[in-house]
């Protein structure tokens, strides 16, 4: 295996450890999600040690950072939060995994970590509790001596020094790192009203860096992982969409980033929602249809009730509903002037609800949905849809299409044309990327040397999926 490889399975190891502790906290031992990452884990870890022949696999942590072989895991750091608690409260710097580490082993190790409310005197404390549950696969490591990330990875001997400049920072990060920041404010919100807004907006930061140069990318990755976190995928591929259209429309950064902290929170209020109407697969009666859409004022409320909340966090959360011709919900009184925030906001939920995979419906094409949204007369501010489409296009950036020569290409971003967009290759007309012709290379269809090519199929299993 190569190094990229390796370096994306310890990716997918260390998130998905940091996951696994965020799940189990938030639902019940047994519930199916916490079994289906556990189970996801295991696999990983099993290949993880196949592939790279290690026996053992030892992610330390130091001054709030993972650690691998002397280099700071950026991404799991952003995301590991519920993590680094459980390591304090077990006194260790870190955790070994030795192969092969059983699924009941690691089902009673998560019991353990979620259980503790107090932190254990000392690590060998920690370490008994582990033997009396049956734990010998998976092993606390003593704290690091010396503090010093920057020490720690200067200790070449002890901590192999591998240069490993640059791991995990991909779309795939981002999308984990938004994904369990939202997950993580909705159980707060659901459980104790509580929501960190100040890890909200280090996210919204990493968001905002990567749509600069990567959207496309990352739009491949926010998909929805499984059926029952729709709500939560929603939340991040709104505020991807807004992010970038905020950029496209020349917005300065501050405000960048405040509009992406509002947009990932928008929709918590429906942290108080039980699951069986939000993930209803008939239609809904009148009361749920209320409780629904109260969604927007209990989400304004659990704001206010946070000091460090900016007024655009509980403009968003209130309006996204609202319609640009005064109707919509929560009930606006007539004098009330629309923020452009939430007019942005209503027309990226649309699109984003109209173009996804929901439990009651498939997937449409942008196409349809711009032409529904565009019917609903008064719905949207005009100036602001209009633009939404031109920076959007018919093939959205990250969605997957087929060229009228018969090759795959992925879009990375509008073109002048609205069905001509910029697109990269990813095989060439022999469906094989070993010709002469590599993939990868850019082609704007937009372009006049490329006018006798066009879109002829838009991939919808990769949209909202």
């Amino acid at each position: 295996m190569n190094t990229a490889s390796s370096d994306q399975l310890l990716n997918d190891v260390v998130m998905l450890l940091c996951r696994c502790i965020s799940l189990q906290k938030l639902y019940f031992e047994n519930h199916p999600q916490v079994n289906k990452y556990q189970d996801e884990l295991k696999n990983k870890l099993d290949l993880f040690f196949t592939t790279t022949g290690h026996e053992q696999l030892f992610i330390g942590i130091v001054d709030n950072s993972f650690i691998y072989e002397g280099k700071k895991l950026i991404g799991p750091s952003v995301v590991g939060k519920q993590f680094m608690m459980t390591a304090e409260m077990l006194c260790c710097g870190g955790i070994i995994f030795t192969h092969p580490v059983g699924a009941d082993e690691m089902k009673r190790f998560f019991k353990i970590a979620v259980s503790l409310r107090e932190p254990l005197a000392n690590i060998k404390e920690a370490r008994q509790l582990l033997q009396q549950n049956g734990i010998t696969q998976i092993i606390l490591a003593n704290a690091y001596e010396d503090t010093s990330v920057r020490a720690l990875a200067e200790n070449k001997e002890a901590w192999q020094g591998k240069d490993s400049a640059g791991l995990l920072e991909s779309p795939t990060l981002v999308y984990q790192a938004l994904f369990d920041m939202v997950s993580r404010a909705h159980g707060a919100a659901a459980v104790q009203n509580s929501v960190d807004l100040e890890n909200a907006m280090a996210v919204s930061e990493f968001m905002l860096q990567f749509i600069r140069d990567q959207f496309s990318d990352i739009m491949q990755h926010v998909v929805y992982p499984d059926y029952d976190n729709y709500t939560i995928g929603h939340s991040v591929r709104v505020a991807a969409l807004a992010v970038y259209a905020g950029i496209q429309f020349g917005w300065d950064n501050k405000y960048l980033l405040d509009l992406g902290r509002a947009a990932l929170l928008h929709d918590i209020g429906k942290s108080g929602i039980s699951g069986d109407i939000l993930f209803k697969h008939g239609p809904l009666n009148a009361e749920e249809r209320y409780l629904i859409e109260q969604h927007c004022r209990t989400g304004a409320e659990i704001l206010l009730s946070h000091d460090d909340a900016t007024p655009l966090d509980i403009t968003a959360a209130w309006g996204h509903h609202l319609r640009y011709d005064g109707k919509g919900y929560p009930p606006q009184p007539d004098f009330v002037t629309l923020h452009p925030v939430t007019g942005i906001l209503h027309i990226c939920d649309v699109f984003e609800a109209l173009t996804a995979v929901r439990p009651y419906k498939e997937a449409i094409t942008p196409k349809e949905a711009y032409a529904i949204m565009m019917h609903d007369k008064g719905a949207f501010h005009p100036a602001l849809l209009a633009s939404f489409i031109h920076i959007v296009g018919l093939y959205p950036p990250g969605t997957f299409v087929t060229l009228s020569d018969n090759r795959t290409a992925t879009v990375i971003r509008a073109g002048t044309e609205l069905d001509r967009p910029a697109v990269r290759i990813l095989r060439d007309k022999q469906n094989d990327d070993t010709s002469d012709q590599k993939s990868g290379y850019i082609v704007d269809l937009s372009h006049p040397e490329h006018q006798n090519i066009s879109i002829a199929r838009l991939d919808l299993r990769y949209i909202g999926q």
